[in-house]
């Protein structure tokens, strides 16, 4: 499958379906300004890196690392681990 035709197909799904996960659960997001934050990111925490300093975001059920942030300060709506 090219890139641009996979890319076309995943736009037609977000656009179908903008607020459910490929896993059937909801995605948690912004609200409208001033409104703060609708759920949490559910199934997903945080810790800060102590070699480096930066935040990593971890899945919960499987424990791999998913993301982790460059910019300052931990990811929004995520728990963080102790």
């Amino acid at each position: 499958m090219s890139p641009a035709l996979f890319i076309a197909q995943l736009s037609d799904c977000h656009e179908e379906y903008p607020a459910f996960t490929a896993e059937g659960g909801t995605i948690a997001k912004n609200g409208d300004n001033g409104g703060g934050r609708n759920g949490a990111a559910k199934g997903r925490s945080q810790f800060q890196n102590p070699k480096n300093g930066n935040w990593t975001k971890r899945d919960a059920s499987s424990g791999r690392f998913m993301a982790m942030k460059r910019t300052g300060g931990p990811f929004k709506g995520v728990r963080r681990e102790h």
